[in-house]
């Protein structure tokens, strides 16, 4: 009974995440370089993922 609340709190987290996320890459006057930019898109693109997967409860099988 209390898993929805946590997964609405974590699901608020990663979508403020993603919106500094997405700010850090551009921001204007700012040059990222090369690893920091690949880890920053790669972590948008997990949690832009993690946002859009259906979950689905007390389920063994899907």
């Amino acid at each position: 009974a209390s898993s929805r609340p946590l997964a609405n709190l974590a699901s608020q987290q990663l979508r403020g995440l993603a919106k500094r996320i997405d700010a850090a890459q551009k921001a204007e006057g700012v040059k990222l370089d090369p690893y920091t930019a690949a880890h920053l898109s790669e972590a948008g693109e997990l949690i832009k993922k993690t946002l859009d997967a259906g979950i689905i409860y007390g389920s063994t099988k899907i």
